[in-house]
Parts: C-alpha cells; structure tokens; sequence
C-alpha cells in the first residue's frame, strides 16, 4: 500500500511470500505423506506430484507477465524447481518409476521449460536454480542409475540452453555452471 514506509511495505511483502511459500510446499507435503502412507499408489502420488510442481511453474509464466508480479513470479518458479527435481530423483531410484533414459529426458525437459519461462519472463533467479539444480540432478542420477549416455546428453543440453539464454538475456556468469555440468558430463563418460 501507497500510505506504509517502505520497512513496513517491505516486511508486508515479505511475510506474503513466506505463506505463499508455506502454502506451496504444504501441498506438495499433502501429496507426499498421501504417497507415503500408501493411501494413493506411489505411481499416482508421482504423477500428481509432478502436475503440482508444474503448475507452479505455469503460475509462475502467467504472474511474470506483471512487472510487480515478478517477484512472486520468481518464487513460484523456484517452488516449482524446488519440487520437480527431489521428486524426479525419487521416481527414478527410490520408487524406479523411471529407468535411466526417461529420467534423462524428464529432466532435460522440465529444464528447458523452466529455463524458458525464466528467459521469457526475465526471472535471472529461476535460470540460476532451473541450471544449478538440474546439473546437480543429472549428476546425482547419472551416479545412482549409471546410465551415463542419457545424463551426459541433458548435461550438454544444460550448458547450450544456458549460452542461448546467456546470449538472450544477457545474463554474466550463468552459462559457465552449464559449460561445468556439459564438461563432467564428458569427462565422466570418458
């Protein structure tokens, strides 16, 4: 509001943000102990997961197109990130609802799609996550499923799609954690 000084307009903001956050991840806990306690079958609490997570990473498209939304543009792209990439390292090993490949390509397109909505919207904060985590993610399950060929592959595709937003957005730095995750990839095939 217009009439708060900018300390109360700003801890206003910030204890919106906190439940907002709160809320989010309440939902995804509702599914989880759902899953958890075998009320739903795991295949099904993954997939709901999953939609969950995405739809926050369209909620996320949707309040970016806002300039005073895109903070909470950016925090709704990070609670999807933050979501997607722990379930997909659980579909994969823990409940190996997805062998090495398709976890592979899960990753590689649940990047592509959060590193677009962060470009298109101009979310820096959701790039770095979206890069950072699913080098990190493709690194823990090249490890855990060793199916190398598939990881090393989304580990390439991670470092150009971060040059190409590099080169859109102008963003510094972020194109060099996707060159890291591209070189380990190799290196750990070789």
């Amino acid at each position: 509001s217009p009439t708060l000084p900018l300390d109360e307009r700003s801890l206003s903001s910030a204890a919106t943000h906190l439940g907002r956050i709160l809320l989010i991840f309440g939902g995804a806990y509702l599914l989880r102990a759902l899953t958890d306690f075998e009320i739903i079958p795991a295949g099904t609490g993954v997939l709901l997961g999953g939609l969950y997570a995405l739809s926050w990473l369209v909620m996320a498209y949707r309040a970016g197109g806002t300039e005073s939304r895109r903070p909470t543009a950016a925090l709704y792209g990070i609670a999807s990130t933050l979501m997607t990439l722990p379930l997909l390292v659980e579909a994969t090993t823990r409940f190996q609802l997805l062998s090495g490949n398709q976890g592979a390509a899960v990753l590689t397109v649940f990047f592509l799609l959060a590193l677009t909505v962060a470009v298109i919207r101009e979310l820096r904060s959701l790039a770095w996550l979206a890069t950072i985590g699913s080098m990190v993610t493709a690194l823990v399950l090249l490890r855990m499923t060793h199916a190398a060929g598939p990881y090393a592959t989304a580990l390439l595709i991670i470092g150009l799609a971060s040059l190409w937003a590099v080169y859109l957005r102008h963003w510094r730095g972020l194109h060099w954690f996707g060159a890291l995750g591209a070189d380990l990839g190799i290196v750990i095939v070789a």
